[in-house]
């Protein structure tokens, strides 16, 4: 699962990285460059966290749920 785990946050982060530079290489000459910037940069801060939320719910459904009649 660690493993697993470790894959997930080091192949997506890359994938969000890449997709962020292409889109900024397209950008970087134009007028609104700021604007797309920063519009990119929340994006891939949303995924990011969108990331740490599957994250946590894989190890939620990894571990038993807790009993009610400890």
């Amino acid at each position: 699962m660690i493993v697993l785990k470790l894959i997930f946050h080091v192949i997506v982060p890359g994938f969000i990285n890449a997709k962020v530079v292409q889109v900024l290489a397209v950008v970087k000459d134009n007028r609104h460059f700021l604007s797309v910037f920063t519009m990119t940069m929340g994006i891939a801060t949303l995924l990011v966290t969108l990331l740490h939320a599957i994250e946590a719910g894989i190890w939620a459904g990894a571990y038993p749920r807790a009993r009610g009649d400890c």
